[in-house]
């Protein structure tokens, strides 16, 4: 029935973006594969959480889990977890609240919380957020 369910979702798509199912699957593994241990039900969390934040970024440039070496590692579940989580963001409602990027919380530790970024929600370590528009200044 998963196999089916992915069959018939992936590649179904509202909108145009810069990369493909297969690739945006392999982001999702190498960010959040490390997350929560043997924990299925939060890991799956994360990966849809993740799904989401690329879906609204509309690249997956500066996405490091896109090359991770360790994804060629990763058992087939979480693959197959990653599949279903990408496939569900056409089914449910965006929970970041249209965050486009998202970082650890070692991340935000060392550097700060990025200036041109507004905190939309956390998960894990995970730290969401949307990318905040520079306002034009109007002379008088």
């Amino acid at each position: 029935m998963k196999k089916l369910f992915l069959i018939i979702f992936l590649g179904i798509s509202t909108m145009s973006y810069a990369y493909t199912d297969k690739q945006a699957i392999n982001a999702i593994v190498g960010e959040t594969a490390g997350e929560f241990g043997s924990d299925r039900i939060m890991k799956k969390k994360a990966m849809f959480y993740v799904a989401w934040a690329i879906k609204n970024r509309k690249t997956l440039k500066g996405v490091y889990g896109y090359k991770a070496k360790h994804n060629a590692k990763e058992p087939k579940w979480i693959w197959a977890t990653a599949g279903v989580a990408w496939a569900e963001t056409e089914l449910y409602p965006d929970p970041t609240f249209g965050a486009d990027s998202w970082y650890s919380g070692e991340d935000v530790d060392k550097m700060g919380h990025p200036k041109d970024k507004q905190i939309t929600c956390s998960l894990g370590n995970h730290v969401f957020y949307k990318t905040i528009k520079p306002t034009r200044r109007v002379s008088k």
